[in-house]
């Protein structure tokens, strides 16, 4: 049986002290000690129940004191789900956590005391609240239309398909109705999160734009790259593999250190191809 591994940034958090950072020869980052911080549950600077951008701010000495030389923040985008893997805003902090402004001043702190921050971006799907995908779906001539992947509900190999996953209980039917529309839409992670098109150039040139303002308007120094085996689907591998590539390229236009590192769940010999 094939070893399955997700290639993840590797988090070491059990009380972990600089001491037994130096004494285990842990390497300069990205090879060393990284934490993950999903910001809602870390740290509540404003006594709402809530952890937000200035509560992390406060606790950047606890984290250097623990030996931790850069930070993984889960989503961070306006979402309207609780792990806020399906972003409306793109460029834009959940009101919850606070502001840019608090996000900029967490990021210079951190980096004073040589602490990198990488973010989660989550561009394989939107949500289905996302307003690209409220105006694309009631409206067939939208500029936003050709961001997302659309079916007619007719179509002979659509319908096969349907057919083939009915019989399949390990599978399902990723293709997801429009109420008052002829048209199905593409979403691999459930209708609440329709796939983005990156057959689209107009899309593809929106998400450098997104991964370009978070690097050079922000400060961040790199991106945990969500689902990033599934931008392209299983059967188009080698797209998959020079979309990335791309998207590289242009992220180091921006910041020739950048560091991105890609979710992937699948066998070894998948994850070398992407």
């Amino acid at each position: 049986m094939k070893k399955s591994i997700c290639f993840l940034l590797l988090l070491f958090l059990c009380n972990l002290s600089p001491t037994f950072a130096q004494d285990q020869n842990v390497s300069k980052w990205p090879r060393n000690v990284n934490y993950e911080i999903f910001v809602q549950s870390f740290a509540d600077s404003n006594g709402d129940g809530i952890g937000d951008i200035n509560g992390m701010t406060a606790k950047l000495d606890y984290l250097k004191d623990l030996g931790v030389e850069g930070i993984w923040l889960m989503p961070i985008n306006p979402s309207p789900s609780y792990h806020k893997y399906d972003v409306t805003d793109y460029y834009g902090i959940h009101p919850d956590y606070g502001t840019i402004e608090d996000f900029k001043k967490f990021i210079a702190e951190a980096h004073k005391r040589n602490i990198k921050v990488i973010m989660d971006m989550v561009i394989n799907h939107s949500s289905s609240k996302h307003p690209w995908f409220l105006d694309a779906k009631d409206n067939s001539n939208s500029p936003y239309r050709d961001y997302y992947v659309w079916t007619h509900k007719d179509d002979p190999q659509t319908q096969m398909a349907a057919k083939i996953i009915a019989g399949d209980s390990d599978n399902r039917n990723r293709w997801n109705k429009v109420e008052g529309s002829d048209y199905l839409f593409y979403s691999y992670f459930g209708r609440n999160m329709p796939d983005l098109n990156y057959d689209s150039p107009k899309l593809r040139e929106e998400m450098f734009k997104v991964g370009k303002f978070w690097l050079t308007e922000i400060g961040v120094d790199g991106f945990r790259l969500d689902a990033a085996r599934h931008i392209f689907p299983d059967d188009r591998p080698t797209d998959n593999h020079k979309w990335w590539v791309y998207f590289r390229s242009e992220m180091q236009k921006a910041n020739k250190e950048v560091y991105l590192v890609g979710e992937v769940w699948a066998p070894a010999d998948v994850v070398a191809g992407i």
